[in-house]
């Protein structure tokens, strides 16, 4: 999914965040 990638890389920005 096109979204998809763009939670990955959100997600690895604020890996903190999780």
């Amino acid at each position: 999914m096109k979204w998809n990638k763009a939670l990955i890389k959100l997600f690895q920005g604020n890996g903190k965040h999780f």
